[in-house]
């Protein structure tokens, strides 16, 4: 509410901001969070996916771009 008063003010409105009801927010965001991660915790698993390689290949100056790599290959 704060952030949407300051905005309107900085574009000149003086009126009493007035929001619509939250219709997306989630009642427990910790089952989400918890939801979301374990998807994605599979899907990483069935990509064999290493962060700590991905990280060390990039931090050498390697790029995972597939554009760089296919005008490489050309």
């Amino acid at each position: 509410m704060e952030g949407a008063a300051k905005l309107l003010a900085d574009l000149g409105h003086n009126g009493v901001p007035q929001l619509p009801e939250k219709k997306n927010a989630t009642r427990n965001p910790s089952e989400v969070t918890e939801a979301l991660t374990a998807e994605i915790r599979t899907l990483l698993d069935r990509l064999n996916f290493d962060p700590v390689a991905a990280a060390a290949y990039i931090s050498e100056g390697r790029s995972l771009d597939g554009s760089a790599l296919r005008s490489a290959a050309a």
